[in-house]
């Protein structure tokens, strides 16, 4: 008897424990933002029909690394990320790409295209999460009526 009520105790933790897993496996939330490269992003951008935001910026750029640490990690920036492709370029190595884009004189700058590549909303400088939440929802806003 002992033996039995043992099994089905066993049974009953690793239901809970089953189930528990499945439940914050389905529910489960982007915890960072997937980056591209300039090339595979646009490719992305235009057969997922969605627009981009691109990133220009520099290892050496103080408000580059504020922005990733600090905006760029905010669970509201990341969750709303899924409307963009979201696309990384260094200023400092990848010079053809920045002059696509017209003058970019400080970073950083972030640049949001629709889903065919053209530019629709510009942000300079470093914004808070907050500030960047706007922007993005701007951005969004443009895409749609582009």
């Amino acid at each position: 008897m002992k033996r039995y009520i043992r099994h089905i105790i066993l049974l009953t933790a690793l239901f809970v424990v089953a189930v528990g897993v499945g439940v914050s496996i389905t529910t489960a939330a982007p915890t960072s933002i997937q980056w591209y490269d300039y090339n595979e992003g646009m490719i992305l951008a235009k057969e997922q029909n969605k627009p981009s935001m691109i990133d220009f910026g520099a290892d050496r750029c103080g408000a580059c690394r504020k922005l990733d640490e600090e905006t760029f990690t905010d669970g509201r920036v990341i969750a709303l990320s899924e409307s963009f492709v979201f696309i990384k370029v260094n200023t400092d190595k990848e010079r053809e790409i920045v002059d696509k884009y017209g003058k970019i004189r400080f970073i950083p700058t972030t640049i949001f295209t629709d889903s065919q590549g053209h530019e629709i909303h510009r942000v300079i400088g470093f914004k808070n999460a907050d500030k960047f939440l706007k922007e993005m929802h701007t951005a969004l806003s443009k895409a749609e009526g582009s």
